[in-house]
């Protein structure tokens, strides 16, 4: 198991961007866990702040924006072994 307990996401560019985060579930479709629309160098946090977001074996976190190229993430927890 995987624990996400931060998620922040940071328009570099100099359009707004609409950021959508899903997570795959193995053998299971993509559902959305977040959407913001950041503004020039605008930054947001997709998890709420005492939220953990439990990810298993084959899980997977996708993210979706206007423009590939000019949104940063981080992404932070615990891997439990």
């Amino acid at each position: 198991m995987a624990y996400v307990k931060f998620l922040h996401v940071h328009n570099t560019g100099s359009t707004t961007e609409t950021v959508v985060i899903y997570v795959k579930r193995s053998g299971s479709s993509s559902r959305t866990v977040g959407r913001v629309i950041l503004a020039q160098n605008e930054a947001a946090d997709v998890l709420d702040k005492d939220a953990t977001l439990t990810l298993s074996t084959g899980d997977v976190i996708e993210g979706e924006t206007t423009n590939a190229t000019t949104v940063d993430y981080t992404i932070t927890g615990a891997e439990e072994a």
